[in-house]
């Protein structure tokens, strides 16, 4: 599924995957609150600022929400959420990327180009 382009080189991807790592670890996994649809939909946004369409974890969010009327054998307790994680990524040492080398910073994306690289 294509869900947009990005400006990223591979090195910066590599970097963001990375940092996102730090969030997405095993030990945190929720069957409906940090799972691999909720990694894929951070990652599309951080790439393209695009998210995915809604219906690749609908379930989830559909059961999260109504999670009180099921037993709580079969849900998880639910963890109440707090700020979204802030996923830097080192700047590159490319011509766009002047006077911004080795430093960290926020994921903030352009909008996705034609020129960009397809995801």
């Amino acid at each position: 599924m294509h869900v947009g382009d990005t400006d990223l080189t591979p090195v910066q991807v590599h970097q963001l995957v990375l940092n996102m790592g730090k969030h997405y670890v095993g030990t945190r996994y929720h069957l409906l609150q940090v799972n691999c649809n909720h990694f894929s939909s951070d990652l599309c946004a951080q790439l393209c600022q695009r998210r995915p369409p809604g219906w690749i974890n609908r379930l989830a969010h559909v059961v999260e929400a109504l999670h009180c009327l099921l037993p709580p054998s079969w849900v998880p307790a639910l963890v109440t959420p707090s700020a979204p994680p802030s996923y830097g990524i080192e700047a590159d040492d490319s011509p766009g990327a002047q006077g911004q080398a080795g430093r960290s910073r926020h994921v903030s994306r352009p909008k996705c180009s034609r020129s960009s690289h397809h995801l």
